[in-house]
């Protein structure tokens, strides 16, 4: 029992460390981190929309499946032409769609609460920053993408190095 802990300690610990390594990597290379990340994703799609056209062809005597998966095939192929070409821009674009905007309606959203005198007064003042803070880095996505991809790339670095520092403080315990 006692050798399974100190293997898990074991495995905390590189598990720890490789998350710190994550994290200052994507913290000191933002824009290198969102380039890497889309390359990655936009040769998936290549791959993926290739593999779904080969099957596509030798399933069209079959009829199941052939001309829908051609097309999520095709589909794949542009998308992905698109994001190697363009990687910054296609991870901001993407950040913007969906970070950006969700930022954007839970700060009104937040802001709203405030005015309309949600949950108790306590947690208002809060309520209040947050949603002001949400409005404005929603603005700032929709403003600076290219700039705001990077401020998430940093804040997920951040995330790693936090989250790599806890696994090597408490390693994982079996009871």
């Amino acid at each position: 029992m006692e050798k399974n802990k100190s293997f898990d300690n074991k495995l905390s610990v590189i598990h720890g460390i490789l998350a710190i390594v994550f994290g200052v990597f994507v913290v000191a290379y933002p824009g290198l981190s969102v380039s890497v990340l889309a390359t990655f994703f936009g040769l998936v799609l290549l791959l993926g929309g290739a593999v779904l056209i080969i099957g596509a062809y030798i399933s069209k005597d079959s009829k199941k499946g052939g001309l829908h998966n051609f097309l999520l095939g095709i589909v794949s192929i542009v998308l992905g032409i698109v994001i190697l070409s363009y990687p910054k821009e296609s991870v901001a674009a993407f950040l913007l769609l969906s970070v950006g905007i969700w930022a954007l309606v839970t700060g009104g959203i937040l802001i709203w609460g405030y005015t309309k005198k949600f949950g108790d007064g306590k947690r208002r003042p809060v309520t209040l920053v947050f949603g002001i803070t949400s409005l404005f880095f929603g603005l700032f996505m929709a403003l600076q993408p290219i700039e705001g991809t990077y401020a998430v790339a940093v804040i997920v670095g951040i995330y790693a190095i936090l989250y790599g520092l806890h696994a090597l403080i408490y390693p994982v315990q079996k009871n």
